[in-house]
């Protein structure tokens, strides 16, 4: 077997690099815009999730371990806050209330 030089190996790549350049005319159709819904507000108690807080960022977790997926909340400046899934309503959660680490004191971590 003959050993590459660098002009075999740049030949060879530029022959690799027209080939994926060649796609199938299948592989070009355009698609349909992608329709989304409108957004929608999620209550916590009597108040929207997140009111009044910088970038509020949620993700779900089954926190008290109900069964039910609950709201973790984080802001930009750091606070962590949880509203609890109320399992008496279809999809909805109870106010929020601070997320409280192993010592009880309120999560907050400072503006990460």
């Amino acid at each position: 077997m003959m050993k590459p030089t660098h002009k075999t190996a740049a030949a060879m790549l530029s022959l690799g690099a027209i080939a994926l350049c060649q796609a199938p005319a299948s592989a070009q159709a355009v698609t349909p815009e992608a329709q989304f819904a409108p957004p929608v507000r999620i209550m916590a108690g009597a108040e929207f999730l997140g009111e009044n807080r910088s970038y509020p960022s949620p993700a779900f977790h089954d926190v008290n371990a109900d069964g039910h997926l609950d709201a973790i909340i984080a802001d930009l400046p750091g606070r962590v806050t949880v509203a609890l899934r109320d399992p008496s309503k279809p999809a909805s959660f109870m106010k929020e209330k601070p997320l409280l680490g192993k010592n009880k004191e309120q999560l907050d971590f400072g503006n990460w």
